[in-house]
């Protein structure tokens, strides 16, 4: 897991993909959307979302997609926990996502408009906790194919 200012994002991806996720933040879509920047290699999910408590969540990992978490407007803590750590629940390879039983454990990274978190597939995170219930946030989430990366 990488936590960080958006202004190092070159420092842990390629150029060429840094730069096409920065372009794309400088002026997200106004619409709640998939959008395929790089056919499934690079996925752009946008969306605005009211948060929710940290009990009312479970943490998450992926298969062969890093999540890159960037907030478009609002605050949101980003929980973190290592999966070997946690006990598996459910999983559904199609859509690329495991869910992991409760637990009151982790640690928690505030995500404004300028920081991100980079999430590999051993990193249990648990997303979209606020810290005001009733204020709407937005964010994108890319989707990027790690084995993409890696060739």
């Amino acid at each position: 897991m990488i936590y960080d200012h958006l202004d190092n994002l070159d420092m842990y991806l390629p150029g060429p993909v840094s730069h096409k996720i920065l372009s794309f933040v400088k002026s997200p879509p106004l619409e709640d959307k998939k959008f395929h920047l790089e056919d499934e290699n690079l996925l752009a999910i946008t969306s605005s979302y009211l948060p929710r408590l940290f009990a009312d969540g479970l943490y998450e990992s992926h298969f062969k997609y890093i999540d890159l978490q960037i907030m478009i407007s609002g605050e949101e803590l980003v929980y973190y926990h290592p999966i070997n750590k946690l006990i598996k629940d459910k999983e559904d390879r199609i859509k690329d996502i495991i869910f992991y039983k409760k637990t009151d454990q982790g640690v928690f990274f505030p995500i404004t408009n300028c920081m991100f978190t980079l999430l590999y597939p051993q990193d249990g995170h648990l997303p979209t906790v606020g810290y005001d219930l009733a204020k709407k946030l937005r964010k994108v989430v890319f989707k990027i194919r790690e084995s993409w990366l890696q060739s």
